[in-house]
Protein backbone atom coordinates (compact mmCIF):
# COMPACT_ATOMS: atom_id res chain seq x y z
CA UNK A 1 0.00 0.00 0.00
CA UNK A 2 1.32 3.64 -0.90
CA UNK A 3 0.65 6.95 0.79
CA UNK A 4 0.99 9.97 -1.55
CA UNK A 5 2.62 13.04 -0.21
CA UNK A 6 1.78 16.46 -2.06
CA UNK A 7 4.76 18.83 -0.93
CA UNK A 8 3.07 22.40 -2.65
CA UNK A 9 6.33 24.06 -1.31
CA UNK A 10 8.32 22.68 -3.56
CA UNK A 11 6.16 22.08 -6.76
CA UNK A 12 5.98 17.90 -6.36
CA UNK A 13 3.99 15.46 -5.99
CA UNK A 14 6.26 12.34 -3.67
CA UNK A 15 5.03 8.93 -3.88
CA UNK A 16 5.86 6.90 -0.50
CA UNK A 17 5.95 3.26 0.01
CA UNK A 18 4.66 3.21 3.30
CA UNK A 19 5.20 -0.19 4.23
CA UNK A 20 9.56 0.47 3.53
CA UNK A 21 8.90 4.50 4.70
CA UNK A 22 11.07 4.99 1.27
CA UNK A 23 10.23 7.89 -1.34
CA UNK A 24 9.38 5.58 -4.98
CA UNK A 25 8.73 9.02 -6.73
CA UNK A 26 9.22 12.62 -7.25
CA UNK A 27 6.98 14.02 -9.93
CA UNK A 28 7.91 17.59 -10.73
CA UNK A 29 5.71 20.79 -11.54
CA UNK A 30 6.39 24.71 -12.82
CA UNK A 31 3.53 25.58 -10.40
CA UNK A 32 2.52 24.96 -6.68
CA UNK A 33 0.09 21.63 -6.56
CA UNK A 34 -3.07 22.26 -5.33
CA UNK A 35 -4.72 18.75 -5.53
CA UNK A 36 -3.91 15.52 -6.97
CA UNK A 37 -6.09 12.37 -7.15
CA UNK A 38 -4.90 8.72 -7.63
CA UNK A 39 -6.24 7.29 -11.16
CA UNK A 40 -8.26 3.45 -11.74
CA UNK A 41 -6.28 1.21 -10.69
CA UNK A 42 -2.91 2.92 -9.52
CA UNK A 43 -2.33 4.00 -13.63
CA UNK A 44 -1.10 7.01 -12.53
CA UNK A 45 -1.92 10.28 -11.08
CA UNK A 46 -3.96 13.70 -11.70
CA UNK A 47 -2.27 16.95 -10.55
CA UNK A 48 -4.30 20.18 -10.18
CA UNK A 49 -1.55 23.37 -10.03
CA UNK A 50 -1.85 26.17 -8.83
CA UNK A 51 -2.00 28.11 -12.62
CA UNK A 52 -4.88 26.37 -13.55
CA UNK A 53 -3.07 22.97 -15.37
CA UNK A 54 -4.24 20.00 -15.13
CA UNK A 55 -1.40 17.51 -15.15
CA UNK A 56 -1.48 13.54 -15.37
CA UNK A 57 1.59 11.31 -14.82
CA UNK A 58 1.65 7.68 -15.66
CA UNK A 59 3.98 4.56 -14.86
CA UNK A 60 4.50 1.57 -16.85
CA UNK A 61 1.47 -0.55 -17.03
CA UNK A 62 1.46 -3.80 -14.94
CA UNK A 63 3.62 -2.54 -12.68
CA UNK A 64 1.63 -2.52 -9.34
CA UNK A 65 2.75 -1.01 -7.16
CA UNK A 66 4.77 1.57 -7.72
CA UNK A 67 8.57 1.15 -7.07
CA UNK A 68 11.56 3.12 -7.77
CA UNK A 69 12.76 2.13 -11.07
CA UNK A 70 9.16 3.00 -12.79
CA UNK A 71 9.90 5.84 -15.20
CA UNK A 72 6.85 8.39 -15.16
CA UNK A 73 5.11 9.90 -18.00
CA UNK A 74 4.02 13.21 -18.58
CA UNK A 75 1.31 14.78 -20.22
CA UNK A 76 -0.93 18.02 -20.19
CA UNK A 77 -4.37 18.13 -20.25
CA UNK A 78 -5.52 21.31 -19.43
CA UNK A 79 -3.46 24.51 -20.01
CA UNK A 80 -2.75 27.09 -17.36
CA UNK A 81 -5.63 29.41 -17.07
CA UNK A 82 -4.58 32.72 -19.01
CA UNK A 83 -4.67 35.84 -17.30
CA UNK A 84 -5.07 34.30 -13.78
CA UNK A 85 -4.73 35.98 -10.63
CA UNK A 86 -3.42 34.22 -7.35
CA UNK A 87 -7.13 34.33 -6.13
CA UNK A 88 -8.71 32.73 -8.78
CA UNK A 89 -6.38 29.85 -8.15
CA UNK A 90 -8.44 26.39 -8.20
CA UNK A 91 -9.07 24.73 -4.79
CA UNK A 92 -9.82 21.29 -5.35
CA UNK A 93 -9.72 18.36 -7.74
CA UNK A 94 -12.60 15.39 -7.50
CA UNK A 95 -11.82 12.32 -10.30
CA UNK A 96 -14.49 9.16 -11.24
CA UNK A 97 -13.39 7.89 -14.33
CA UNK A 98 -13.58 9.50 -17.24
CA UNK A 99 -15.00 12.49 -15.36
CA UNK A 100 -12.70 15.67 -13.88
CA UNK A 101 -14.01 17.92 -11.70
CA UNK A 102 -11.82 20.82 -10.67
CA UNK A 103 -13.56 23.99 -8.26
CA UNK A 104 -12.13 27.87 -8.84
CA UNK A 105 -13.90 30.43 -6.52
CA UNK A 106 -13.84 32.97 -9.51
CA UNK A 107 -15.13 30.09 -12.41
CA UNK A 108 -17.05 27.92 -10.08
CA UNK A 109 -16.95 24.10 -10.61
CA UNK A 110 -15.94 23.03 -13.92
CA UNK A 111 -16.56 19.26 -15.43
CA UNK A 112 -14.66 17.75 -18.41
CA UNK A 113 -15.06 14.35 -19.65
CA UNK A 114 -11.64 12.75 -20.65
CA UNK A 115 -11.81 10.46 -23.62
CA UNK A 116 -9.10 8.14 -24.60
CA UNK A 117 -7.35 7.88 -28.41
CA UNK A 118 -4.95 6.78 -29.88
CA UNK A 119 -2.91 9.05 -29.83
CA UNK A 120 -3.77 11.34 -27.11
CA UNK A 121 -5.97 11.72 -24.53
CA UNK A 122 -8.61 14.91 -25.37
CA UNK A 123 -10.80 16.95 -22.42
CA UNK A 124 -14.04 17.65 -23.50
CA UNK A 125 -15.51 20.94 -21.83
CA UNK A 126 -18.57 19.73 -20.73
CA UNK A 127 -20.68 21.69 -17.59
CA UNK A 128 -20.10 24.85 -15.42
CA UNK A 129 -21.53 24.88 -12.01
CA UNK A 130 -21.62 28.40 -10.20
CA UNK A 131 -23.46 30.19 -7.75
CA UNK A 132 -23.51 27.05 -5.04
Amino acid sequence: MLLKHLSGTDCTIRVWDNVTYSEVARLPHSSVVVSAQWMDDDAGVLALCMDGALVRWTRPAGDSPPCAHDVWSWGRLLDPVAGAMPEDAPTALAYKGDRIAASFPKFGVRIWIMKQGKRDTQMRYCMKIDDI
